[in-house]
């Protein structure tokens, strides 16, 4: 789907990659913060993504996690 999309071969497995290690480095409390900031930016792309490719219901997902991921910045945010 990603080259429908108009992304270059193989920036699937680039936004898999990053999405695992930032998701790993969700469970390291000194950099959980960095890493929940940088998933919630994919997600931005992602959301914006599904609008502009896909019908209204896609974008669904990417705001699930979206909403799981403020309420992670906010929980870190408060702890520093």
């Amino acid at each position: 789907m990603f080259s429908d999309w108009g992304y270059f071969d193989g920036f699937y497995l680039i936004i898999g990659a990053l999405e695992l290690i930032l998701a790993i480095l969700l469970l390291i409390p000194k950099i959980s913060l960095f890493a929940a900031i940088s998933l919630f930016v994919i997600m931005i792309g992602a959301l914006i993504t599904h609008i502009i490719h896909d019908p209204i219901t896609q974008t669904i997902r990417p705001l699930i996690f979206m909403s799981f991921l403020v309420i992670i910045i906010w929980i870190e945010w408060h702890k520093e």
